[in-house]
């Protein structure tokens, strides 16, 4: 696709396609400005990045996976999903429960948009000065020097003379007591202690959603691609996983170049499948977690007979979901450009460890515009 189109929101959220090992997926070979890019669902898309603190790393075990064994000659199903699957982060550095994950975007990212925050270099500086003022303080050369806000104060101050960063000072400018220092050294460094990267249990017990309760792997489904599975029993009622969804104002978006749609059996990009949305409205919704392999069935359709397990709803709990359910959509528009409206997957039954888990089709959240508002149709189609 042509790196100048993709104008919507996800253009914070997607990747260069070496970074995950797809870089000759969708470049079109002798044509000028196309690449490959990647949405990598949940770390890939939700994490933060934080030019001071990087506790996650993106491995490079991303891999083509030979099991879904699809043929695009004969299987209807080929390419309709993606043939990769395997990349992991992982923990460069201890990070107590309700640490928040960061991974790091490249410091261009920030840089290219003008974004007037301190780098990994600012902080870097911050932590210096604040070693030298503890080393001022506490050292066997502080001469008395009783540490009281004013001291600190003033010892700062002729470091940000010297330092004459207006970034570095931004990063200092919350340290003013003894108490302040104190904190940047127990918290190992002064990105820790201007952001304070941590939850209790509680808040996220009250705040929060479990989105580990589901794995990936084949599904059972002929020529479905990947599933997802449940880890542990799951109770009827109980929420499976939720996602946070990414909007797309104009579903053109997705259509390949002319040139390349000419060799293709569609002119849809491979991400249009994995998409929610209603054919009388050009928004489509992506979903930031794993929640993306939740594939759809009908019990007429299922050999089993068991059927689907599982419905979608908005949270009825997610203060901004309902404040947008409530307005025209619009407002959505011109006030978010990162996803903000949040789905969760709904247990129809009790679901069992490794049981794959299957919604309704018929229970597929459609978006009806009504007036100035939108709301759910649920009779949307029928399998």
């Amino acid at each position: 696709e042509e790196e100048d189109a993709l104008d919507w929101d996800a253009k914070d959220y997607i990747w260069d396609g070496m970074i995950y090992g797809t870089e000759f997926e969708s470049a079109v070979w002798n044509v000028e400005g196309t690449k490959s890019d990647v949405l990598g669902v949940e770390m890939g898309m939700i994490a933060n990045a934080h030019t001071g603190i990087i506790n996650s790393d993106l491995g490079s075990n991303n891999k083509w996976n030979p099991a879904l064994k699809l043929d695009r000659d004969v299987d209807p199903g080929a390419g309709a999903s993606s043939d990769y699957i395997g990349h992991t982060y992982t923990s460069n550095r201890d990070i107590p429960a309700g640490g928040e994950l960061f991974v790091t975007y490249g410091e261009g990212y920030f840089i290219a948009r003008e974004y007037n925050i301190p780098l990994s270099a600012h902080y870097e500086e911050a932590n210096s000065v604040v070693a030298s003022v503890v080393s001022l303080i506490n050292g066997p050369q502080s001469h008395g020097l009783n540490g009281s806000s004013y001291v600190v104060q003033a010892i700062l101050a002729l470091f940000k003379i010297v330092t004459a960063d207006p970034l570095t000072d931004k990063v200092l400018s919350s340290i003013t007591t003894r108490s302040d220092l104190e904190k940047v050294v127990e918290r190992r460094g002064t990105a820790e202690f201007t952001t304070n990267p941590f939850r209790s249990i509680e808040w996220l017990e009250k705040n929060g959603y479990c989105i580990d309760r589901i794995y990936m792997k084949e599904s059972t489904i002929r020529q479905a691609g990947n599933g997802a599975f449940a880890r542990h029993d799951i109770a009827k009622g109980e929420i499976i996983t939720a996602a946070p969804m990414l909007n797309l104002w104009d579903r053109e978006i997705l259509k390949m170049d002319t040139d390349r749609a000419k060799h293709d059996v569609n002119d849809k990009q491979l991400i249009y499948n994995y998409h929610y949305g209603n054919p009388n409205s050009t928004l489509l919704l992506f979903p930031l977690t794993r929640s993306v392999a939740i594939n759809h069935r009908s019990v007429r359709s299922d050999p089993s007979r068991n059927g689907p397990n599982a419905k979608l709803r908005w949270s009825p709990t997610h203060k901004k979901t309902q404040f947008y359910l409530q307005r025209h959509i619009n407002e959505l528009r011109e006030n978010e450009v990162h996803a903000t409206l949040v789905m969760e997957y709904i247990a129809t039954r009790d679901i069992q460890p490794d049981e794959e888990v299957k919604y309704a089709c018929y229970c597929f959240l459609f978006f009806c515009f009504v007036g100035s508002s939108f709301e759910i149709s649920s009779n949307a189609l029928k399998c």
